[in-house]
């Protein structure tokens, strides 16, 4: 069951086929986690720009002249 799980984690974050076992694995596994960390880290970093960037959006499709669907 844990190979399984870091087999499906392995291939969500980088798109490979987990080795298995071995160095090769442990550190496929390491490059996944430091992706994930660096992709929350840049998800926390730019949620106020997220929402900043909404709210400019939804002002600018609700202006007088634009259709929304």
């Amino acid at each position: 069951m844990f190979n399984e799980e870091l087999s499906r984690f392995v291939r969500e974050v980088l798109g490979q086929e987990y080795k298995g076992s071995g160095p090769e694995a442990i550190g496929q596994v390491a490059g996944a986690i430091a992706d994930e960390l660096i992709n929350l880290r840049l998800y926390l970093d730019n949620i106020e720009t997220k929402e900043i960037l909404r709210k400019a959006w939804d002002e600018k499709m609700s202006a007088p002249g634009n259709k929304k669907r």
